[in-house]
């Protein structure tokens, strides 16, 4: 469609061509370059909250068979650390977040060539109390990398495994297999025995058949992560995978999400999950009434907000829309969450009032109707 007010269309580091109009001539600005201050390098304000996400890369060099991010962010553009680092500090924040669609890559499309994300993690830790990383494509977590997120305050791995098997990983145009993906998890709980580990994995990817499911659910018991997100497969256009034969039935997607969630429900369920860290930290007082948090270890959006007793804050906790950051600094057990359930979850002061309603309403309408108009108090004539 046309669009005779736009003079300009800039992608993030994709060359954007504007047709010509009818009388031939070009749009305005059309042979400029594209400029060098774009939307990855848009200026941000203080933050408001402890902390924030800081995006260090776009695009994205894989090509993996199920994502179609390389055809519309192009391939991968690394920020200059400096400037990455300056946004740290403006921020303000206490935990800093990094992502990319690449992460683990950072680094390897500069002047320098070669990965820097490690350098990047050690500089942005000197900066802020806790720092992590979202996500990380299993053939970048180098040994450099592993030890500078154990070594770092929060020593939380995200990783974008997708499958185990490794016929299927060769249909996602991905490399590794479990026992590759086993070794690189033994080497982090080498380095830090506290690790929080997390991943997520694609089911129902054309050609998966019971075999791969039976290798995946045997690796989760083998690996043993602290939390799993199974995703259904949903065809993308443009993708490798949408021509790929041996689409899986719906129903069988539904039980073999329903199986692999059983298995790992059970494992994060399972005693010693909570992570070690100082559940007493000191902290600012507010009313006797609990916080929601998360340890440390958790990502920010992770489901299942615990409790912090005794009426403590944790430090630095802002209470903007009702919730904690994304952390409190404490780490709370499974039974100290909230009851969701049962009758304390239940016998509230605002259900009962719902229920007296529910229930006094029809008497009354009754009475007035059999009684008629005049039935009220003799009093006051109501």
């Amino acid at each position: 469609m046309p669009c005779p007010e736009v003079d300009r269309v800039s992608g993030f580091g994709v060359p954007v061509t504007l047709r010509t109009d009818r009388g031939g001539r070009q749009g305005p600005g059309e042979h400029d370059p594209l400029p060098s201050f774009d939307l990855l390098n848009l200026p941000r304000p203080p933050a408001s909250r402890p902390w924030a996400y800081v995006k260090v890369a776009e695009g994205c060099d894989k090509a993996c068979g199920f994502c179609a991010i390389p055809s519309f962010r192009g391939p991968q553009r690394s920020r200059d650390m400096a400037a990455v680092l300056e946004e740290v500090e403006q921020l303000g924040v206490r935990e800093v977040v990094l992502i990319a669609q690449d992460l683990g890559a950072y680094g390897r499309d500069g002047a320098h060539g070669r990965r820097r994300i490690a350098d990047l993690l050690h500089e942005v830790a000197r900066r802020v109390d806790w720092v992590r990383c979202l996500y990380l494509h299993p053939s970048e977590l180098t040994d450099p990398l592993i030890d500078a997120i154990a070594g770092s305050p929060v020593p939380y791995f995200d990783l974008s495994l997708q499958h185990v098997s490794p016929r299927l990983l060769r249909r996602m145009r991905r490399a590794g297999n479990a026992d590759a993906f086993l070794e690189r998890i033994g080497r982090i709980r080498a380095m830090a025995p506290d690790a929080a580990t997390r991943s997520n994995f694609i089911v129902g990817y054309p050609g998966e058949t019971e075999e791969d499911h039976d290798r995946l659910l045997e690796f989760l018991d083998a690996a043993q992560l602290d939390w799993c997100g199974f995703f259904r497969y949903s065809a993308e256009e443009g993708t490798y995978a949408i021509g790929l034969d041996g689409v899986v039935p719906d129903p069988l997607v539904t039980e073999r999400l329903a199986e692999l969630t059983e298995v790992q429900d059970r494992i994060s369920a399972s005693p010693g999950r909570a992570r070690g860290h100082d559940r007493d930290r000191p902290g600012r007082r507010t009313r006797d009434r609990p916080l929601p948090s998360r340890g440390p270890p958790d990502r920010r959006d992770r489901r299942g907000a615990q409790r912090l007793g005794g009426g403590r804050a944790p430090r630095g906790a802002h209470r903007r829309g009702g919730r904690a950051g994304p952390h409190s600094g404490a780490a709370m057990t499974k039974a100290e969450a909230p009851k969701t359930f049962g009758p304390s979850a239940v016998l509230t002061p605002a259900n009962v009032v719902t229920v007296v309603r529910l229930v006094v309403s029809p008497v009354v309408l009754w009475a007035i109707v059999e009684r008629g108009p005049s039935w009220g108090c003799s009093r006051c004539g109501w």
